[in-house]
């Protein structure tokens, strides 16, 4: 028999009703080796959202953002490439709110560094996250695949307020 605990959120507080209900939620350590029939890993870097979009469930659903560590994600890319991927993608809800023990800039640069991999993506990342540095990047960097994957949801400010989104 299971236990379970019934708790009760006023509406006051549903921004907050993932952390409340999972109050110590992080991203899981899977350790995925193997993709079968792919050419390709995917590699999750980032999961949840601290936008509160007014259309978006997924800062209720996945909670507030978070990231795994440098060490964590290279050890993982590592253990891939040992099993012959050499193409890493790097996944989560925004690679731009990538927050841990380094930069995201940097973990780009250290994974470039690893030996085997012959070609880096990126899933999404959003428009006000692009810096010159990661453009520097993406040009630079041999390995870099040479597009983004990004949302373009409207061109019209009074919509994106509507839409609780930053302005063009």
């Amino acid at each position: 028999d299971e236990l379970w605990e019934i708790k009760i959120i006023p509406n006051t507080q549903k921004e907050s009703l993932v952390s409340q209900i999972f109050p110590n939620r992080v991203i899981p350590k899977f350790k995925i080796k193997n993709f079968d029939n792919h050419t390709r890993a995917f590699v999750k870097i980032q999961d949840g959202c601290d936008s509160f979009c007014s259309y978006c469930i997924i800062p209720f659903t996945r909670g507030r953002s978070r990231s795994r560590t440098a060490e964590d994600i290279l050890y993982e890319i590592t253990k891939l490439t040992d099993n012959g991927y050499k193409e890493i993608v790097l996944t989560g809800i925004n690679l731009g709110d990538f927050s841990s023990d380094i930069s995201f800039v940097d973990l780009l640069k250290e994974i470039h560094e690893i030996e085997d991999i012959k070609r880096i993506k990126l899933s999404y990342i959003h428009p006000h996250d692009i810096t010159d540095e990661l453009i520097d990047v993406l040009i630079n960097f041999e390995k870099m695949s040479k597009y983004l994957h990004i949302s373009l949801q409207s061109g019209s400010n009074k919509i994106l307020k509507k839409m609780v989104k930053m302005e063009v």
